[in-house]
């Protein structure tokens, strides 16, 4: 009987935080609140992407964000097993657009709003279907956007998903040219991912390639695909997806 009880209340897992925002974008600043529901729990947190623990930051009060980051937060309690990190990224971006023309077709499924959908600062989340992806069936992910003015870009950042019991994958990079009049592109960075490692895991993430500044009035994008599932999924060779939900420039 002493041993159920010690094993009853031994540490237990507390759950993540939750990571507030009214936006994930944003032109100027930023304000952020991170909230977790049980008492007597204190918040950790980071804005470079690294992984957090009790010596991070002390989250004590609004954090301001003037520029892109990536937040992630653990909550600690004495006594108890520090939670799972919970994570979100928050992206500024200046640049406004005129319009984005897909060159390769969706998914008749999941076509979201078409090439506006790449552009509306609007997140996907884990849940496809939602309206906010835009899905492709074994093939690349060719597009085209303009620019409102000609600017200088210097970034270009990707979200994805990433489901393979759903056959979703990363692509595994991506290319991006520059042009003046629409016609006439150059190639100006590219970025390999590779394929991914095995996993089963619902994700989501935003690729980021930074390059040589130059000046734009269209980017020209192919964000490729493995177009078949990994040999380690469970139909290996299958006809895979990506699926993808912005593309902000910097």
């Amino acid at each position: 009987i002493q041993q159920l009880e010690a094993d009853l209340f031994e540490a237990t897992v507390l759950d993540p935080p939750t990571i507030l925002s009214d936006a994930s974008f944003f032109s100027d600043s930023l304000v952020l609140t991170i909230e977790n529901l049980f008492e007597g729990t204190d918040i950790y947190y980071t804005l470079d992407g690294s992984v957090p623990n009790s010596s991070s930051t002390k989250y004590e009060a609004n954090i301001i964000l003037n520029n892109t980051a990536s937040v992630k937060a653990i909550a600690v309690k004495k006594d108890w097993e520090p939670s799972f990190v919970t994570e979100r990224t928050f992206i500024k971006n200046n640049i406004a657009y005129t319009d984005v023309k897909l060159l390769t077709t969706p998914n008749e499924k999941y076509k979201g709003q078409k090439g506006k959908t790449l552009i509306d600062q609007k997140r996907g989340s884990i849940n496809f279907v939602d309206g906010n992806w835009l899905g492709f069936e074994g093939k690349h992910l060719n597009a085209i956007i303009e620019l409102k003015e000609q600017n200088t870009i210097s970034k270009v950042s990707i979200g994805a998903l990433s489901a393979p019991a759903s056959w979703i994958f990363y692509p595994t990079a991506f290319v991006i040219s520059s042009s003046d009049d629409g016609v006439t592109f150059k190639e100006i960075g590219r970025k390999k991912m590779g394929v991914e490692s095995p996993n089963a895991e619902v994700k989501l993430t935003f690729f980021d390639m930074e390059f040589t500044p130059t000046d734009a009035k269209y980017v020209k994008l192919q964000i490729q695909s493995p177009l078949k599932n990994p040999d380690w999924h469970t139909n290996p060779g299958g006809k895979s997806w990506i699926f993808i939900d912005e593309v902000v420039l910097n």
